[in-house]
Formats: structure tokens, sequence, C-alpha cells
């Protein structure tokens, strides 16, 4: 009798835990097919990339749903895309996460990558901003692609600015002036490293300059700077194109840090800090915040049927000790 009582309560049990799963089950649904508005970064192992977000989510609708994904590295272009069928092979909806609103996106790439995904965007009437990397012009007109807006700092400006700070730091040095620059093909690497070669060819033409790529990673200039280290090649001063790799070469270098001038890019905290304690020379400073926070008043505005200034460009400034 006890036993059959016991069976019951238990079933009844049963019967309730699996209701409940059920409830839950569709409560969680509902939440994840909320529309939305699609935040695609590079990647969230580099601090910029954070801020970035951070201004973004600051100043985004408090009514618009936002999700947020990212490469495993700045240059994982594959990850991007990936992400990107996911709402393309979809005609009218991503099911797992809803209906996608807008796309807010710092490029892994900056030629013919992406923009098949942006045509098909426009085709929907889904508005694009792009933060951060451009992509260039001629690849967009190829696929019939346009964006509403660019947001972003003036790298070229950026990479001049970098050049007249490292030769008032290495006056009357002879020996060459090491460039570590970004992945190839980005914008960003190539407007930084343009805006240094022009200056330093307009205002130094017999300096020479060694030039190496680190892919925007600190173990890369790292490793590159321990080489030059290793068969005793001095430099007069480097420019690493972005803070990740400036690290990688104070690493490198150790105490001497402080004897060789190094022009950083980016103004992340670590660099910040590298600044105050004289290993790092200077940064130059982006504002990722706001570019973050204009990138979603952009996007509001076009929800909301306004139009929106089609290049946002944010001034660089250099911070040094």
């Amino acid at each position: 009798m006890v036993s059959n009582s016991l069976k019951k309560i238990s079933f009844r049990v049963l019967v309730l835990l699996f209701i409940c799963a059920g409830i839950l089950a569709c409560t969680e649904n509902k939440k994840q097919n909320k529309d939305h508005v699609l935040l695609l970064l590079k990647t969230l192992d580099n601090p910029f990339f954070g801020s970035i977000q951070d201004g973004f989510l600051s100043k985004i609708d408090k009514k618009t749903n936002v999700i947020v994904r990212a490469g495993n590295k700045e240059d994982d272009i594959n990850t991007q895309k990936a992400i990107l069928d996911s709402y393309i092979m979809d005609p009218i909806t991503n099911k797992k996460n809803g209906r996608l609103l807008g796309l807010v996106l710092t490029p892994s790439a900056s030629n013919d990558e992406l923009t098949n995904y942006i045509k098909e965007l426009n085709h929907r009437n889904i508005p694009v901003i792009i933060v951060d990397t451009r992509i260039n012009n001629d690849a967009l007109i190829r696929a019939g692609a346009n964006y509403q807006s660019f947001i972003g700092s003036s790298n070229y400006e950026g990479g001049q600015l970098a050049a007249k700070t490292l030769m008032i730091k290495t006056i009357n040095k002879t020996d060459p002036i090491l460039l570590l620059n970004g992945v190839i093909g980005h914008e960003s690497a190539t407007a930084r490293r343009k805006g240094f070669l022009d200056y330093m060819k307009s205002n130094y033409p017999n300096v020479s300059i060694i030039e190496r790529t680190a892919n925007w990673r600190r173990s890369e200039a790292r490793q590159i700077v321990e080489g030059f280290i290793a068969i005793g090649k001095p430099v007069s001063g480097i420019f690493a194109a972005n803070d990740e790799m400036a690290l990688g070469v104070i690493e490198a270098i150790g105490n001497k840090s402080k004897k060789i001038p190094i022009i950083g890019f980016d103004a992340i905290p670590e660099a910040l800090n590298a600044v105050k304690e004289g290993g790092l020379t200077a940064t130059i400073a982006q504002d990722p915040f706001e570019m973050g926070s204009a990138s979603a008043k952009a996007i509001n505005a076009r929800l909301n049927g306004q139009m929106v200034n089609k290049d946002q460009v944010i001034s660089v400034k250099l911070i040094e000790k």
C-alpha cells in the first residue's frame, strides 16, 4: 500500500518536472528567438575590441536585443564568414537567434572576403555599419555592395604621428628603424604602414627601415625581435603597428626596452601602464569606446529610418610619459 502511494507520488513529481522543463525550454527559445542586432567583432582576445563592445552596449537602444560574436584572433575571417553564413543561408530568419535587424562589423579582412554577405544584407534592407577597419572600395564596387556608415580612426594620421615621434627620440642614431606591421591586407595595417613610410620618405629619406609582419600578435613580435637579438642586429627604434606587438617587443628586449624608443598603437590598458613605467616610449591612442558608442548611435538611427554620415573619422593622439 505504501509502496503504491510512493510510486504515484514519484510519477506525479516526474510529470511536474517534465512540464517545468518544457516551460523553461519555451522561455529560453523565446529569449533566443528575439529579433536582434549582430555585433560581429574581429576578436575579444585583444582589449581594444572589448572596449568597442563596451562602448556599443553603452549606447544601443535599450529596447534593441544584441548578440555579440567574434573570431578567435584578428585575422580569423573564416569564423566571421561562418557566422554570416548562418544568417544568409536562411532567407527569412535565423532560426536559432531570430530575425537580423542590423549588422555592426569590424572586418577581419578588407578585400572581397565579406562583400557578398554585405550585398545580400543590402538586398534585405538590413543596415550595415563598418567599424575600425575599412573594406576596400573597389571590392565593394565589384560586388555591388554598400554600407551605411564607416566609423574609425585615421590610421594614416596615426602612422605619420608615430614616425614623427620615433625620429625625435632617435635623432643622431645611425642604426635602422624596425617597422612591425599587422596582418597584410587589413586596411588599418595598410594605412598605418603607409602613413609611417610616407612621413619617413618625405622627412628622413636616408634612414634605413627594416619591415617585418607580426600579424598583430604579441608572440610573433617577440619572436621577431628575439631573432634580431640572437644575430646581434641593432636597431635605433621600433614602431609596432599595434600595442600587442609593442608589448611583445618589450618582452623580448627586457630592461633594455627603456633605452630603445618603442612606439605602439591603440592605447590599450597594458600599454598605458608600460608607458607609465617607461618600457614603452609612447602609444598612439584611438578611442575604441567612442567608436563603439558612435556605431550604436548609427544603428539606432538607421533602425528608426534616419540617415547617418557615411564616414565618421575619430582623431588619434599621442600618449607618452
